[in-house]
């Protein structure tokens, strides 16, 4: 307590100080267009461009090497089909809101790399995040479209009438790695994440599934070196020439998986087309409309898969060289209608291993079941179509 009236004075300048000192509102940080993007123009290097506890409207560029970073309330919008983030160099964005409503992308980066923590997506018309040769990192990023269970029968495909990626990295180079952890998907119509090229890495997350209520595909990867960690995969819508697909790794990629879990979804848990599959223990496909595992050409290794309750198939192998699995149940599989340009056929096998006629110079199909449990399968536990040209352990 001051003991003097010169004491009250030196005490009453104090809080005077201590009090002008205090944020009110967004004095020190961006809270309106302008003010943004003069902040982001002047940053360098190094800088971190802070936004206030509030939601602006625009159109922003991030220069090279500098950080957006948002409080809790702090929401960017879009205003155009312009990127409400696009990226000039590496940078990193965090603590944020971003909302995408005019066929856009939320955040976007090309020949930079790309950081993102602590953000929500959340797209009725466009696109999540893009990068284009150049790598990301996600780390506890949610993105979220408006599809559901009721409208994605017939919802449109186009990003200027809805949210069609929730995350897209294209033409990316054997150097350029995507990691995500702890990003969650759901809702929107072509794809959750699709990449192609370099490699991918993504760590599930322990609270919640990582991709749900997608229709299309889950997760597409295109000639990448992917490797999944426990990602949980559930509830996947089909509409008009969409499946509803967990995962598909087409045009020579490899995908190495463990502890992945594909359920409770209209289509295939994973399609393959080309691509060497390796599923370690964990890997779980089950209550699928169709296949669990569907396999057309490359080669297939799995240590104690689980696959049950699927439509058509626990796995389809289709000129395929190489199959092998050890350990693990096929399991009641159910009876569904399998399409091939012969027709029409109701199927529910554990497994089915087929050779295409018409691939007369195809190598043997390396066959090798160790240790397998197959059982109350609607059709049959194994079935082989091989043209007498199969090696079977």
């Amino acid at each position: 307590m001051p003991r003097s009236r010169a004491d009250v004075f030196r005490w009453a300048g104090v809080l005077a100080s201590a009090v002008s000192a205090l944020t009110w509102g967004c004095d020190e940080r961006a809270c309106d267009a302008t003010a943004l993007a003069r902040a982001l123009a002047a940053a360098g290097a190094g800088d971190v461009v802070e936004v206030g506890a509030c939601r602006i409207a625009g159109a922003f560029q991030i220069p090279e090497g500098v950080t957006v970073r948002g409080v809790s309330g702090s929401t960017l919008a879009s205003v155009d089909e312009r990127p409400v983030l696009e990226a000039l160099g590496s940078a990193r964005v965090e603590l944020l809101a971003i909302e995408v409503d005019h066929g856009g992308l939320g955040v976007v980066a090309r020949e930079a790399s790309l950081e993102l923590a602590d953000l929500e997506v959340r797209v009725s018309r466009g696109v999540g995040v893009g990068v284009e040769g150049a790598s990301l990192g996600a780390t506890r990023v949610r993105l979220e479209g408006p599809i559901t269970a009721d409208n994605a029968a017939f919802a449109p495909m186009s990003a200027a009438e809805t949210g069609t990626f929730g995350l897209v990295a294209r033409a990316l180079d054997a150097e350029d790695v995507v990691t995500l952890e702890s990003v969650h998907v759901a809702g929107f119509a072509v794809a959750g994440v699709s990449v192609g090229g370099g490699s991918l890495t993504w760590r599930g997350a322990t609270d919640a599934p990582d991709v749900e209520g997608v229709r299309g595909v889950g997760l597409a990867t295109f000639g990448t070196a992917t490797t999944l960690t426990s990602v949980e995969i559930t509830s996947m819508l089909a509409g008009v020439g969409m499946p509803g697909i967990g995962v598909v790794a087409s045009a020579a990629s490899a995908l190495d998986a463990d502890g992945l879990e594909v359920h409770d979804g209209a289509g295939y848990g994973l399609f393959a087309d080309g691509s060497a599959v390796t599923l370690a223990e964990g890997t779980r496909m089950a209550d699928l409309g169709l296949m669990g595992v569907r396999l057309q050409g490359g080669t297939l290794d799995a240590t104690d898969l689980v696959a049950e309750r699927n439509g058509g198939a626990g796995v389809m192998a289709i000129d395929t060289d190489h199959v092998h699995l050890e350990g693990g149940r096929l399991d009641a599989q159910r009876s569904a209608l399998f399409v091939t340009m012969l027709g029409s056929i109701e199927i529910g096998d554990g497994i089915e291993v087929v050779r295409d006629p018409s691939t007369l110079d195809a190598p043997p199909i390396d066959l090798a079941l160790v240790g397998v449990s197959i059982s109350d399968n609607v059709r049959a536990g194994l079935l082989l179509d091989a043209n007498d040209d199969t090696r079977t352990t």
